[in-house]
């Protein structure tokens, strides 16, 4: 009750409901009333959407034991956690990441998603995780990984697991590879590889996909979610996909285009989940995109489905910690959560941790690392060490020191989420295209580090394009490049559409506009307003003939 109370406050500081209802004593569940609040306003926002009742949809017999279940299940693990000795899971991960030599913020996560890996003894963990790698094949992070979803494997017998192993990959006709690493995800399915393999034919029948493809699937779900997935039919997973569309509540224009398959594929969870649970986040998933267009949340969705099976009262409470740790509005950070929706899934101290962190690295003051993830909401999904590779890798590129390289990040933010090995494909097809020498190349990155963020593919058109619109040599490219830095920033599409349109306007031979452009580059920068704004100038106020214009601009492109 105290946490539903928290998250009403929280509604009311997000100003997505009144204060005055904090007055009112409350008829019922507190938590039932703020996603009544959030359907209101989600109807307030999409006007067309016919909302539907979950309240109809949860009131199933099924949903009724299966939370009733879930219930006694949680108090008796909660009466069990009494009784047993608390574990520092922070210190445990430090320790299991120092014993093993592994990331840091991976091990973190991982001990913080299943912290019944803590228990295991710190030394079995040394000694035979190694042995279990090396059996299945897999790195020593995958190993840990499996460990983590099912204890008790760290005691299993290595060569019975690889024999299981080569048991279902016979039986669904797979590399026995394959199977080693799905079973490194969900060691569950080396329970009974005959059993395994015919849910994974009969999984791949109802969804029309693989039997391959339906074991990736299973070796993504966890251990209570596996069990449900099992126990369905055919039937009842073909059932289940427009059941969860329909859960949803969207209008059926914006849900047209949301391919479930593909949603279950990125996160098969949705098929065990409860639809009154995932209404639920759906309602709370309104809150936070109350002021994007329906097609905009549908594709969200696409993206990112596991926020379908996060229980609504986080999703709440993170949102609240993001509004409240970014300081922005609800609109800027509806456009945030709308690029990078795993936000939603980040707990509000961990987003206070990496803005401090970004801060104290980039030695900037917190207010401007906000701006800079305004921009590129996915830096709040970096580490610390990540990000401090990110900036050393570009400090050498560049050949700057440390503040020039922040300084390029601050211009152009993702390039911080780039690889080092993509970074420097681009730059050396810059230094190629060019013929400068490289600190004339590095000090145009630095006036237009956005360049660097182009795909290898889109610098490659642009460059080409330019050479072959304006005319020019290797070595003009070059000098026209320090020119206009922002020549190749353009893309292809938009320079063609700009040259044709500059020669439309001015009716002269496309070798003339390509030299006029080699003298005046700017001249693209200015736009077609500006064109056509000045050459009306030129024929109304100035009077002159359409002949006597053409051979002004000639003379004097600046014109």
């Amino acid at each position: 009750m105290a946490s539903q109370v928290c998250l009403l406050h929280a509604h009311v500081l997000a100003g997505t409901i009144h204060p005055t209802l904090l007055a009112h004593r409350p008829q019922g569940s507190c938590g039932a009333a703020l996603l009544s609040h959030s359907a209101a306003v989600a109807r307030q926002a999409w006007p067309n959407s016919r909302r539907l009742n979950h309240r109809s949809i949860a009131s199933s017999s099924a949903i009724r034991a299966r939370r009733r279940n879930s219930r006694q299940e949680r108090d008796s693990e909660a009466e069990q956690s009494v009784e047993e000795p608390q574990i520092d899971l922070g210190r445990r991960a430090e320790a299991i990441s120092s014993q093993l030599q592994l990331h840091p913020g991976r091990v973190h996560s991982l001990v913080r998603r299943n912290p019944a890996i803590a228990a295991v003894p710190l030394a079995r963990l040394r000694k035979e995780l190694p042995a279990l790698a090396h059996v299945l094949g897999v790195p020593l992070h995958q190993a840990l990984f499996m460990v983590a979803r099912q204890p008790s494997v760290i005691d299993a017998d290595t060569l019975q697991l690889q024999r299981s192993c080569e048991q279902l990959a016979a039986a669904v006709q797979l590399p026995v590879e394959q199977v080693m690493f799905m079973a490194a995800r969900q060691p569950a399915l080396l329970a009974s590889p005959a059993r395994m393999a015919a849910e994974a034919q009969k999984l791949g029948a109802a969804l029309g996909c693989s039997t391959r493809g339906a074991l990736q699937l299973l070796s993504r779900l966890g251990s209570e979610q596996l069990h449900s997935v099992l126990s369905m039919s055919s039937s009842t997973v073909l059932q289940r996909l427009p059941e969860v569309v329909e859960a949803l509540g969207l209008p059926s224009d914006s849900t047209r285009k949301l391919d479930m398959l593909h949603l279950v594929a990125k996160h098969p969870g949705v098929l065990a989940a409860s639809l009154g649970d995932i209404g639920r986040s759906t309602d709370a998933l309104l809150v936070a995109f109350q002021q994007s267009p329906p097609l905009t949340f549908a594709a969200v969705l696409g993206r990112c489905p596991s926020l379908l099976t996060l229980p609504a009262e986080q999703i709440l409470a993170n949102y609240q910690g993001l509004l409240l740790q970014l300081g922005v509005s609800r609109g800027t950070l509806a456009r945030m959560l709308a690029k990078h929706p795993q936000l939603l899934r980040a707990a509000p101290e961990s987003i206070a941790v990496k803005l401090r962190a970004m801060a104290y690295q980039l030695y900037l003051p917190q207010g401007q690392v906000v701006s800079m993830c305004v921009r590129q909401p996915a830096l709040l999904s970096k580490d610390s060490e990540s990000l401090a590779a990110a900036l050393a890798s570009l400090q050498g590129l560049l050949g700057s020191n440390y503040q020039t390289a922040v300084a390029a990040a601050v211009r152009a933010p993702n390039l911080l989420l780039w690889q080092p090995a993509s970074l420097q494909r681009k730059h050396a097809m810059l230094l190629q295209a060019s013929q400068l020498p490289a600190v004339r190349v590095n000090a145009l990155l630095l006036q237009q580090p956005g360049l660097l963020t182009l795909s290898v593919d889109q610098l490659a058109g642009s460059i080409s394009c330019a050479k072959q619109l304006l005319e020019l040599s290797t070595a003009e490219l070059g000098e026209l490049l320090l020119k206009d830095p922002q020549l190749l920033i353009r893309g292809s599409r938009v320079l063609q559409e700009q040259v044709h349109e500059l020669q439309e306007y001015l009716a002269l031979p496309a070798s003339t506009i390509a030299d006029l452009l080699r003298r005046c580059p700017g001249i693209l920068a200015a736009g077609s307003a500006v064109w056509l704004a000045n050459i009306t100038t030129l024929l109304e106020v100035l009077q002159l003939t359409p002949q006597q214009v053409q051979a002004a601009v000639v003379t004097k492109p600046q014109l």
